[in-house]
């Protein structure tokens, strides 16, 4: 029997500019929950133990022994790493990581910020 991946999520609030979780919004003004953005839990962690969901921006050594900067993404079918306009999927086939595309084992990917907090890994403002 495979194993089922764990369904987590994280919030981004543009109006507090932090990161919530979206089922403690109970505090905050009705107009709070327009205004958070939603990322999903991949059902990986990286290779310091810490969750990585999308959003996320993470850093990894390729089979050309560089390291490359991507953000964690989810495409309505599996989650990825965009990289430079490239994508390397990164799913779950019974409960187990397969990478394609060349990507990395998980104990070499990490997890250095996201998109919200840290925009500048990836160039941005």
């Amino acid at each position: 029997m495979s194993k089922a991946r764990e369904i987590k999520f994280r919030a981004w609030s543009d109006l507090e500019r932090v990161m919530l979780d979206p089922f403690d919004v109970s505090e905050y003004p009705s107009d709070h929950a327009a205004n958070l953005s939603l990322m999903q839990y991949t059902g990986l962690h990286d290779k310091n133990g810490k969750e990585i969901y999308e959003g996320d921006i993470v850093k990894y050594y390729d089979s050309y022994h560089m390291w490359l900067t991507g953000l964690v993404i989810n495409n309505g079918i599996g989650f990825g790493i965009s990289v430079e306009g490239d994508w390397l999927e990164l799913t779950e086939f019974a409960g187990y990581p397969v990478y394609v595309e060349n990507l990395p084992n998980v104990e070499e990917i990490e997890v250095i910020g996201n998109i919200y907090e840290n925009p500048e890994l990836l160039g941005g403002k």
